[in-house]
């Protein structure tokens, strides 16, 4: 819950920013702000229905086929397995132009994302992957690089920064969070958030601008007399 509030804070802040809405990245408690958070809870609670009732599906008919043949229930256990990971993924991409509608026409409306994507929901889904695949890339090279220079700091420090200490960092007291190891894990995961922002919602705002559809359909243009 913390990490989707912290979210719901900095994701519309960007979203602003990168649409020219403002000028420079400014974080506030608004309007903007309680709809991303509405649309992270219900983006948790369409994925958990959508699995759930794919699963149910799917094992129900695992279920009537194993009664038959053992190798066709087992074939219907991977067909499950892929469709529990793609019928979910479907939906939240279809979604995905929500949290952009959001805060450019400050309502909440899957419709309209709904609608905008028709039709386009491989060249979205292929840029959205492409652009996680980078941002993986970017982040693993960028871990080898910290931890290196951890393993460095490590002997100035008496063990206070090492690679260790960054992947086992208690938080569990205050005096824990105030550790020099806290510290630089919560620096090193910002830096990361920030980085993730403008791989993921570059492609999404690009993608509300060319699939948006319009408030209202045009007005017939009117009959003309002969």
């Amino acid at each position: 819950m913390t990490i989707r509030v912290g979210s719901a804070v900095v994701y519309p802040s960007a979203m602003r920013a990168f649409m020219g809405i403002d000028k420079r990245v400014s974080f506030r408690a608004g309007e903007d702000e309680r709809r991303i958070l509405l649309l992270l809870l219900g983006y948790g609670l369409i994925y958990f229905v959508v699995s759930a009732l794919t699963g149910l599906c799917f094992g129900f008919l695992e279920n009537i086929f194993g009664a038959f043949s053992q190798q066709m229930s087992s074939f219907v256990a991977f067909v499950a397995y892929l469709a529990g990971f793609a019928i979910p993924t479907i939906v939240i991409v279809r979604l995905s132009l929500a949290p952009v509608i959001a805060v450019d026409r400050k309502r909440i409306s899957l419709k309209e994302s709904w609608v905008s994507t028709k039709g386009h929901f491989w060249p979205l889904a292929g840029s959205l992957l492409l652009s996680i695949g980078l941002y993986l890339i970017v982040v693993f090279v960028g871990l080898l690089v910290v931890m290196s220079l951890a393993q460095v700091l490590s002997i100035p420090t008496n063990g206070a920064i090492s690679p260790g200490s960054l992947t086992g960092a208690e938080h569990n007291t205050l005096a824990d969070l105030i550790k020099p190891a806290a510290i630089f894990a919560e620096l090193l995961t910002a830096c990361m958030v920030a980085m993730l922002l403008p791989v993921i919602f570059g492609p999404l705002v690009r993608a509300y601008q060319a699939y948006d559809a319009p408030d209202a359909p045009p007005a017939p243009s009117p009959p003309v007399h002969a």
